[in-house]
């Protein structure tokens, strides 16, 4: 049994910019089709509390369509009850940007092993997983504009997510000593099933110069969703080992993962059909190749490590290929092991503001690096 940190959230980055692309355009995306009915609070409703029912009867596309219409953002076309169609109070131009991102969390799993092994020749080995994610993250856009007929002339735009989940998923593999100097090994681990739970938050604050008034509106109201599935790629992997004596050896890793095939469910919902369509048509199969070698100088050992990992997205944009390399040394004292290592990876990645509307990117080169020392006791 044993516990492992699969993958850290822990992230922050801001992007600044001038963009003819204003966030009038998210607000715009959701509001066409709302009736204004249910934008405009009735007598001794508060902004609280029609935030709610918008959430508990509309969905998510309606809260933002209110924050728009309540924050001066876009008015409607008409001011009958059953007007559908908004325009921006915002008049284009060009608009100063400034976008903060902010996560914490981690996804950890508990493996559960079995290994076995038969006749000195191939090797056995199974892993039940049981795995759990702590998500937080936080994005603030600030938007300022001097464009001449202009109602709206800033905009912050706060939004928070918590999310948690647990899950399950098994691995199996082998490894076949084909000789003195070759090892090859196979192994598959099934995709993780898991359940989700969120809660979301937001805040929007607008200013206009004109009439020297600012607004907030900030319903103060967390948003509390059903539980829901989320169904990750598998991974198979192959590899080769030859080994040199006791001096050395040399290792090769081949991984394949479809990752069009991550599913959100129940698969019937509506806003999952459209998530599940969006990652089919985004995302693609990737493979992971890894390299390593080690040499052994009496008791020193000298090693060397280099991985390509293909990016998920079929633009090869948004979320670049990485490559690393690592290096290490170590040293073995007879009954204490002292190792040190080095890692170091790369890729660039593009990420979407919004999904919707201000569909603008932010260009981040992204630089890993790990130091990592070891200390071993045997008998």
């Amino acid at each position: 049994m044993n516990y492992s940190q699969t993958n850290s959230f822990n992230d922050t980055w801001e992007a600044r910019g001038i963009s003819s692309n204003s966030i009038d355009q998210y607000f715009l995306g959701y509001a066409d089709g709302i009736p204004l009915e249910l934008l405009e609070t009735i007598e001794n409703e508060t902004i609280a509390d029609l935030y709610t029912f918008l959430g508990e009867n509309e969905g998510f596309g309606a809260q933002q369509a209110f924050l728009g219409y309540q924050g001066y953002i876009i008015n409607p076309v008409s001011n009958t009850l059953d007007n559908t169609t908004y325009t921006s109070a915002i008049a284009p131009g060009s608009f100063n940007q400034q976008y903060a991102y902010a996560a914490t969390g981690l996804n950890g799993k508990v493996a559960f092993n079995f290994a076995s092994e038969f006749n000195n020749f191939i090797s056995f080995g199974a892993n039940l997983n049981a795995h759990f994610l702590n998500y937080d993250r936080s994005t603030l856009l600030i938007e300022a504009n001097s464009n001449s007929g202009s109602q709206t002339n800033e905009v912050i735009f706060t939004n928070n997510l918590s999310t948690t989940g647990n899950g399950f998923s098994f691995q199996a593999g082998s490894i076949a000593r084909l000789s003195e100097n070759f090892r090859l090994g196979l192994s598959y681990e099934t995709p993780v099933w898991f359940t989700i739970n969120e809660r979301t938050s937001q805040r929007l604050e607008s200013f206009s110069s004109a009439a020297n008034e600012r607004d907030v509106v900030n319903p103060n109201v967390v948003n509390i969703y059903p539980d829901y599935k989320l169904k990750t790629p598998g991974k198979l992997t192959g590899s080769l080992a030859v080994l040199f004596g006791t001096q050395g050896l040399l290792s090769f890793d081949y991984s394949y993962r479809d990752h069009s095939n991550t599913e959100f469910r129940p698969t019937g919902d509506p806003e999952f059909m459209f998530q599940n369509k969006l990652m089919a048509d985004n995302l693609k199969a990737a493979s992971t190749y890894r390299i390593g070698g080690e040499y052994r100088i009496e008791n020193w050992s000298l090693r060397g490590g280099y991985r390509f990992e293909e990016s998920p997205y079929k633009n090869e944009n948004t979320i670049g290929d990485l490559t690393g390399y690592s290096a290490g040394l170590g040293y073995n004292f007879g009954n204490i092991r002292l190792d040190v290592a080095y890692d170091n990876a790369t890729r660039t990645d593009n990420p979407q503001l919004y999904q919707v509307g201000l569909t603008n990117t932010a260009g981040i080169d992204r630089d890993f690096s790990s130091v990592i020392l070891s200390l071993s006791f045997g008998i």
